[in-house]
């Protein structure tokens, strides 16, 4: 992790994505901007998400939970 890659998958990187794309993440959890990430699940922008890894681990953003279109590994 460093500065470059914290939140690399954010909205800009979102926005370039077709819509309703899948993002798998089990590289680094700080890598996912959770803000935009969950904005566009909610929006249907992305189908669905599988996360491995997450930011602030062992504490999940609770968003997280609340949405059906995510798997929490």
């Amino acid at each position: 992790s460093t500065a470059e890659t914290r939140g690399l998958v954010g909205s800009a990187a979102i926005a370039r994505l077709p819509d309703c794309a899948i993002l798998v993440n089990s590289a680094r959890g700080d890598i996912v901007d959770d803000d935009a990430v969950i904005a566009a699940l909610r929006s249907g922008k992305l189908a669905a998400a599988g996360l491995d890894v997450f930011r602030n681990e062992p504490h999940i953003d609770p968003r997280y939970r609340e949405l059906d279109n995510v798997f929490l590994l």
